[in-house]
């Protein structure tokens, strides 16, 4: 900021400020006249309640860091400070108007809150924009005001943007249905309001509607699973509430037009402050089924209703339709004892198999839990069929359920256990594996977050931790921004590549898509797994047979390692004699090196296991990867791409290792550094974390020092290396990947 500013003409500077200090000096005033004209007293008293703790909060923590001017710490940097007086607003304010816009913001319309989240930012780049305030002051004003805010609000309350009965009324009118009579509904609805109202036709209509705070309240959950799982549960999230209701309108029409026993959609209209609703007719004031009634207290579920729940689910799969949360919960029983099916919020047209398959899985188990297994299991396959129970086999685990059926599942620890051997049994289908769901599994993030510390902690205790920071801060921007240069490059050769192992090649953008989209995928897997998997999955949608698919994805590594090993023969065999610093290359030491590689491979012929081993998989596959190179160098244009992606892929890494060595003023030979690179990037290959993270970083380190760079410079060389190869590209890898699987090609 304080470079962008310093490039303006000095009368202008001092202009931005003192607009920024007119807004700070008059906005108190407007909002205290705005509350006393509108007398909203209690949200005033409140609001300058939070302000004043803020602000001296701010002051007993600015006292308590002891922290020195920021004037003065800038002027050692060698900045300048803006020449006008600038103090004003200063942290404490600062700290007190953020207090006043979190409390505030629960009242407000969307418009206003974007206002007052401007108005905050306007005073933060105020403070350094003038000089007078360090990054960490900023912050630390911002986050106190933030705590003291959401104290306020959780002491004092906050308004209720529910929408009341005039407001659904209103709506209802809006979407063209008036209403005659409305009044809270006994129906739970999960992640809604239930209303039941009569039509001026004098026809039962159900309303359901959602509001923001019903959103949030789940936000969480929904992004851990769509973290953590590959297919997760619930259907992928809209963007906005009315999305998510016109959604379920699609949905629920379309099954209600094939016949499906379901709820006649009425109407969809806005509500109140961000609020949209739904409303359906024919849905009866009755229970759940499932729900013990008073006529049923000794079975929750009949066999008729089992076979009616059955029935509805076979008809709305025979329409391509899934439910998404199918358990029992979202089935409502009339006053005449039919079952109908509600709650469409999940659903999806154009269902795949595995979707229907989820839908089986987490109605057998809700059902199962509730009557006798045999019962629960014949039933459904009577009605759906053998071989639709038998797909849902490898689905009955609990992250393909939902929360509620999970939560009604625990109470029977063996229950799935027992429900895939009972469906075994009655559909003859043969043992089955549990599908696999998880996208990250628990002890693959612990072995990351353990392997992170491990090297950005513990690491730079080799050298001296502040010369680290002092040297971070003082690289060179154009040699970092070379290093991105070359590491993007890697994804370029790694799509060419790709592209030279295959004869119906893809495009060459798509392609490299993929490859962005493999450094996610690689982030939860050792050795490369999840990307090797990605790249087969990438081929297949492109139209290329599975078994091609693995053979070329497998041509492609063979290719990489082929490329990788001559590479660094050929630089160990150029640096030669005069090592590598003090690190000297072994000449003595290669033939005892080549006698205990020969002895452990005449070892493992000699042992009957090993022997079947190597002979029945590893020949086999080094065979197809001989001949599937074979096969490529019959034709000089893919030999060229797919050895030359891969060349290009080990140097661009190379040279990004290069270029961080360069921005925190290294002077190793390029070649000296090459070296370390392939040594590190072999060394990670057989590491068991992902991305070889801990193993490649202490490699690198321990080379470049070995080769005669200092330390603190080797260890800021590799933080900026890996900061750039494997940390950064997570994020947009993210976002093409999920980009990817919206349009088919994962």
């Amino acid at each position: 900021i304080l470079r962008a500013v310093s490039g303006l003409p000095g009368s202008f500077e001092n202009v931005i400020v003192v607009v920024i200090q007119v807004i700070a000096a008059y906005l108190p005033l407007a909002f205290l006249v705005s509350h006393l004209a509108r007398r909203q007293f209690r949200r005033l008293g409140v609001a300058v309640l939070a302000a004043v703790a803020a602000g001296i909060g701010m002051r007993a923590l600015s006292a308590l860091l002891d922290t020195p001017h920021a004037a003065a710490v800038l002027r050692e940097l060698g900045r300048e400070v803006i020449r006008s007086s600038a103090g004003f607003p200063n942290p404490g304010y600062l700290a007190a108007a953020t207090a006043v816009a979190v409390v505030e913001v629960p009242w407000l319309g969307r418009g206003w809150r974007k206002a007052t989240l401007a108005i905050i930012v306007a005073l933060c780049f105020a403070r350094a924009a003038s000089g007078t305030s360090l990054a960490r002051d900023l912050v630390a004003a911002v986050a106190l005001g933030w705590v003291v805010g959401s104290v306020a609000l959780l002491v004092f309350g906050t308004n209720n943007r529910r929408p009341r009965g005039v407001d659904v009324a209103e709506g209802m009118s809006r979407s063209g249905q008036p209403l005659r009579t409305l009044r809270c509904s006994e129906l739970p609805t999960p992640g809604a309001q239930a209303w039941q109202g009569t039509s001026a036709d004098g026809q039962e209509v159900f309303i359901k509607v959602r509001t923001r705070d019903e959103r949030a309240a789940t936000e969480l959950v929904r992004v851990y699973r769509r973290f953590r799982l590959r297919e997760p549960a619930e259907v992928a999230e809209r963007r906005s509430l009315m999305q998510l209701t016109e959604h379920e309108a699609l949905v629920a029409s379309e099954a209600y037009r094939r016949g499906v026993r379901a709820a006649q959609l009425v109407g969809v209209a806005p509500v109140g402050v961000e609020g949209s609703l739904i409303a359906f007719s024919g849905v009866p004031r009755g229970r759940l089924v499932g729900d013990k009634g008073e006529a049923q207290a000794t079975q929750l579920l009949t066999d008729d209703e089992i076979r009616d729940v059955w029935e509805i689910t076979r008809r709305l799969h025979q329409a391509r339709i899934a439910h998404g949360n199918l358990s029992l919960r979202n089935f409502v029983l009339d006053a005449e004892g039919k079952v109908l099916l509600g709650n469409f919020s999940s659903g999806m047209l154009a269902a795949t198999e595995a979707e229907m398959a989820s839908d089986v899985a987490e109605l057998i188990t809700d059902v199962a839990s509730r009557v006798d297994l045999d019962t629960a299991v014949s039933t459904a396959i009577s009605v759906m069929g053998p071989t639709a129970i038998a797909a849902a086999m490898p689905r009955l685990q609990p992250l393909a359920l939902s929360r509620s059926t999970r939560r009604v599942a625990s109470s029977r620890p063996e229950l799935l256990d027992d429900l895939r051997e009972a469906i075994r049994e009655q559909t003859g289908a043969p043992p089955v594996e549990l599908a696999a769901l998880e996208r990250v599994k628990p002890r693959t993030v612990m072995i990351v977050v353990a392997s992170a510390v491990a090297l950005y902690v513990l690491a730079p205790q080799l050298a001296d931790i502040g010369g680290i920071w002092t040297q971070l801060r003082a690289a060179s921007p154009l040699w970092v921004f070379a290093t991105l240069a070359a590491a993007s490059l890697t994804f370029v050769g790694a799509a060419v590549a790709l592209r030279g192992s295959l004869v119906d090649q893809p495009g060459l953008i798509p392609a490299t898509e993929a490859q962005l989209a493999a450094s996610f995928a690689n982030f939860a897997t050792p050795a490369q797994v999840g990307g090797l998997a990605l790249n087969v999955r990438f081929l297949q949608k492109q139209g290329t047979d599975a078994a091609v698919a693995a053979a070329a994805v497998g041509l492609d590594v063979a290719a990489g390692l082929v490329v990788h090993t001559a590479l660094l023969s050929a630089a160990l065999f150029a640096v030669g004699n005069q090592g590598i610093g003090d690190l000297a290359f072994p000449w003595d030491k290669v033939l005892i090196i080549i006698g205990l590689i020969l002895a452990a491979a005449g070892l493992t012929l000699v042992i009957p296991f090993t022997r079947r081993v190597v002979l029945h998989r590893v020949v086999p596959t080094l065979r197809r990867s001989a001949g599937g190179i074979a096969a490529v160098g019959r034709r000089p244009t893919r030999l060229a791409a797919l050895l030359g992606g891969s060349l290009l892929v080990t140097l661009s890494y190379a040279s990004a290792l290069i270029c961080s060595v360069q921005a925190v003023g290294g002077d190793l030979t390029a070649l000296q550094i090459t070296v370390v690179y392939l040594v590190g990037a072999a060394i990670a290959t057989a590491a068991p974390t992902p991305g070889g993270l801990g193993a490649i970083e202490a490699a690198m380190i321990g080379g470049l020092v070995s080769a005669g760079l200092p330390a603190t410079a080797a260890v800021s060389a590799v933080l900026v290396y890996r900061g750039v190869t494997f940390w950064a590209p997570l994020l947009p890898g993210w976002l093409v990947f999920g980009s990817l699987q919206r349009r088919g090609a994962l």
